[in-house]
């Protein structure tokens, strides 16, 4: 049994499968394609209209995000351990908690480094 949608000519966030219906302009008219030499190509997810859409957005917009979450990532990474590892004895002096204890909080941020990496 074949059920089609009446409300909605494409359900939002779903892909055409059958290569033949993908292929037909009567069914994808309506949606955006590519650009250049990928205007064949059906985009999924659909970008929205809105211009704060990161879909919508430049090239040059994405990858600059990309790297600037890569670079704090690796100064999240690679400053605070070494940072923290050689006053953690200090740092439980002055707020009046065991090493162990700061150095768990320490384990914390290095699990948090580790899950995202």
């Amino acid at each position: 049994m074949l059920t089609t949608d009446t409300k909605l000519p494409h359900v939002p966030g779903t892909v055409l499968l059958n290569d033949e219906a993908a292929h037909s302009e009567s069914v994808t008219g309506g949606l955006k394609h590519g650009t250049g030499r990928n205007a064949h190509i059906v985009l999924a997810p659909q970008p929205s209209e809105d211009v704060n859409d990161p879909l919508n957005w430049q090239s040059w917009k994405k990858e600059l995000c990309l790297i600037i979450l890569v670079y704090g990532s690796m100064l999240n990474a690679a400053t605070i351990g070494p940072l923290l590892n050689s006053s953690l004895v200090v740092i439980a002096e002055s707020i009046n908690a065991s090493v162990p204890a700061v150095v768990l909080v320490s384990g914390y941020n290095l699990l948090a480094v580790g899950c995202t990496g």
